[in-house]
């Protein structure tokens, strides 16, 4: 009688193979919301986007290894001020350079 992981390994397409699910599970870790730098960029803009007086303002956001820079030109200085105080409480976040100038 043949084992049913070699007979799994057979089939490396199936979504249940052994060799398969590991590679999942790992592709899975790598992309943990949180821990990779388009998540933290994503999430510092979706919560720009929700944030009253700040939302559609021209912010440009980019992220490398955790630490968040904003620039672009924004009409008033406390839109500015909000602007970094969001990005800052975004999980992952571990600094924030603010770039942005009043326009």
């Amino acid at each position: 009688m043949v084992p049913i992981t070699r007979l799994l390994s057979l089939m490396p397409h199936l979504p249940f193979s052994p060799e398969r699910s590991h590679r999942v599970a790992l592709s899975r870790e790598a992309f943990a919301p949180g821990t990779d730098d388009t998540f933290i960029n994503a999430a510092v803009k979706s919560a720009l986007l929700r944030e009253p007086g700040v939302g559609h303002a021209g912010v440009h956001v980019s992220t490398s290894r955790g630490v968040v820079q904003l620039s672009g030109f924004i009409a008033s200085r406390e839109a500015i001020t909000r602007a970094v105080k969001v990005a800052r409480v975004v999980a992952g976040v571990k600094a924030v350079r603010n770039d942005m100038r009043r326009a």
